[in-house]
């Protein structure tokens, strides 16, 4: 079953990566101004609006109490979230979505060192993907020059640790209480650093209310539709996280995304920088390829 929510998970992923290519090619903030101020907006939008998953879901929710473990490993598994959605926008501003989303593959491999730590075994095949991943991963990167990664591959390690960090507390999170209610955690994690964002990061706060008055429609509705698509996406997470037999088995799933987020681009492309390559293809098809191969090593 988990699986299936997984699937489910992925394609809603896919969808809302999509509608964050949308938002950040057509950014009415000024393109000589800083990346802060460009990748503002979307990164309040992401960290404010879990808001509405918190009130929907309220009914829901097994009472916990706040000094709980289960409590703090939705929380803090919610903090790691946010700081995925950070480093996240910050690549999709310098690189495109077709080479950014394909590098969550990076995730699994963060999740199974971490399961090596705790004493699980490394086998052949596992490590056949990690190489295969990596190959993806320098081709999205360098394409086939020889050449040291200097961009997304580096890029997105930082941030596909602390996501990978997520979705280790959100299952620890699972054990402890419900999914619903360790989603509700999550979610007020997310929020809990939208807010400090809002209070204390001037440049955040100031574009966010600038590019909301100047594009009501394609940035505030166009929020609104993505981030219900993502609190969808996540919530589906955590069904997986919480049913799956290891959390490397949801994490060696993520390739899944970029079939999806390819037959978007092809369908309907939003802009040149949206094509994919035949490079990127390349790559593309190695990661996913390798995260089947991950999937059956776990």
């Amino acid at each position: 079953m988990w699986l299936v929510f997984r699937l489910i998970d992925l394609f809603f992923f896919a969808s809302v990566a999509y509608l964050d290519e949308f938002l950040t090619s057509n950014n009415s903030t000024e393109e000589d101004a800083s990346i802060h101020r460009r990748v503002g907006p979307v990164i309040m939008v992401s960290t404010l609006l879990p808001l509405l998953g918190l009130l929907v879901l309220s009914p829901f929710i097994v009472h916990a109490d706040i000094l709980s473990s289960a409590t703090w490993f939705g929380v803090l598994g919610g903090i790691a979230g946010a700081g995925m959605y950070t480093g996240y926008f910050y690549c999709l501003e310098k690189f495109p979505v077709q080479s950014v989303v394909p590098m969550f593959v990076l995730t699994v491999v963060w999740v199974l060192l971490y399961e090596v730590v705790r004493g699980a075994s490394f086998t052949a095949l596992g490590l056949v993907g990690v190489i295969g991943a990596g190959i993806g991963g320098y081709l999205l990167d360098a394409g086939f020059n020889l050449r040291i990664p200097r961009g997304v591959l580096l890029a997105m390690a930082p941030t596909t640790a602390v996501w990978a960090t997520s979705f280790v507390l959100v299952e620890e999170a699972t054990t402890r209480t419900t999914a619903f209610t360790a989603y509700w955690f999550f979610l007020a994690g997310v929020l809990l650093i939208g807010l400090v964002y809002l209070v204390f990061v001037h440049p955040y706060r100031e574009s966010f209310f600038e590019r909301l008055k100047a594009q009501r429609v394609s940035f505030g509705a166009t929020s609104l539709l993505n981030e219900s698509l993502a609190m969808t996406s996540f919530f589906f997470q955590t069904l997986a996280l919480a049913t799956a037999p290891f959390v490397s088995y949801v994490a060696a799933t993520s390739g899944i995304s970029n079939i999806y987020l390819l037959g978007l681009l092809f369908f309907f492309p939003l802009n040149e920088r949206s094509k994919p390559t035949r490079t990127q293809i390349t790559g593309i098809v190695i990661i996913s390829v390798a995260t089947a191969i991950l999937g059956l090593a776990s």
